[in-house]
């Protein structure tokens, strides 16, 4: 799924937005972190907000949700 897609359809920030839509790419929130060139604890934040508005509650859920496509609400 691409950023502009997850913030269109859950209202993501575009940081919340690239940080969903790289999150696929990673095995967890410090690979996350790196690919996106940011820090540990300003990707957790950003990643606060995802899980909220995509309604999931963890890293795993997010991944299975960007790499099957965003569900409308």
């Amino acid at each position: 799924a691409c950023a502009a897609a997850l913030r269109a359809l859950h209202g993501l920030t575009a940081a919340e937005a690239r940080i969903a839509a790289a999150a696929p790419l990673a095995c967890s929130v410090e690979d996350l972190a790196r690919r996106v060139g940011l820090s540990r604890n300003t990707v957790k934040t950003h990643l606060k907000g995802v899980f909220r508005k995509c309604e999931v509650t963890c890293f795993g859920e997010l991944v299975a949700l960007v790499a099957t496509g965003p569900r409308r609400r």
